[in-house]
C-alpha cells in the first residue's frame, strides 16, 4: 500500500520515472479500460486504499497501477474521485457531467 501512495505522490508532483518504475506503475490502456468497466459495473464505489490493494480489481493489476488508472479516468472526466482519509469515493459521471 505504501508503494501505491508513493507512486501517486510522485506522479502528482511530476517526478521523472525510472524505466523500472514506469513498468511497475503505469497501466496499459486495456488495464485502464478494465478498471473503468469494473467501477461502471458498481455504479458508486467506496473502498479504503487497503481494500483496493489487498483485493485488487484484477489480480495482475496491483495497487499503484489501479491508483494511476483511477487518476487517468478522473482526469479524462469519466469518474469523480474523492479521497476521504484512507478511503476513495468513486462514481462514474453521467454523460452530461463529463468534461471531455
Amino acid at each position: 500500500m505504501l508503494a501505491a501512495l508513493r507512486c501517486a505522490d510522485s506522479l502528482s508532483r511530476g517526478d521523472e520515472l525510472t524505466p523500472e518504475q514506469a513498468r511497475a506503475w503505469l497501466p496499459e490502456r486495456e488495464e485502464i479500460a478494465h478498471v473503468y468497466r469494473f467501477v461502471r459495473g458498481q455504479g458508486r464505489l467506496e473502498r479504503t486504499l487497503e481494500q483496493f490493494y489487498i483485493r485488487p480489481v484484477q489480480p495482475a493489476l496491483g495497487g499503484p497501477r489501479i491508483r494511476v488508472a483511477l487518476e487517468v479516468l478522473r482526469q479524462a472526466g469519466l469518474l469523480a474521485l474523492e479521497e476521504g482519509g484512507d478511503s476513495l469515493h468513486i462514481r462514474v459521471l453521467p454523460a452530461q457531467e463529463r468534461r471531455i
